[in-house]
């Protein structure tokens, strides 16, 4: 499965491609999409630049077990089928709430305080650093 978000097209926050995305997809928003909506995600994705970041692709890798072989079919056939994701790597991994914490801090010092959540937080900084809406 990491081969398949490894083929996508990577942007670091700071690029110009990054601020072309317009949607950020949440770990949670994934799943759910593929479980009821693959097809009409894949034609929003064909007219929308949308993107996931390299914290929540890892998210999405770590649970891919608990929601079984029907996600990791479904999403390799969406990528086949034209599925067109931009990948915004940043610099923190999950599960170090810490470094989340402060990573979220140097993009916007006031959202850790809003979001109790560092790894939510993380997606609403890197959203708000590039002018995205969250999915």
């Amino acid at each position: 499965m990491r081969e398949v978000f490894d083929s996508l097209p990577h942007t670091k926050i700071n690029e110009p491609l990054a601020h072309h995305i317009k949607y950020l997809v949440d770990t949670c928003f994934i799943y759910y999409i593929f479980e009821k909506h693959e097809k009409e995600f894949i034609e929003f994705c064909k007219h929308n630049s949308v993107g996931i970041t390299s914290f929540n692709v890892e998210e999405t890798l770590f649970h891919s077990h608990d929601v079984g072989s029907h996600f990791k079919i479904r999403f390799r056939h969406a990528i086949k089928a034209g599925l067109f994701l931009n990948v915004v790597d940043v610099d923190v991994k999950p599960w170090n709430p810490y470094a989340e914490k402060i990573f979220v801090q140097s993009l916007d010092a006031r959202l850790i305080n809003l979001i109790p959540d560092p790894s939510d937080a993380v997606l609403a900084a890197v959203a708000k650093s590039i002018s995205a809406n969250i999915l």
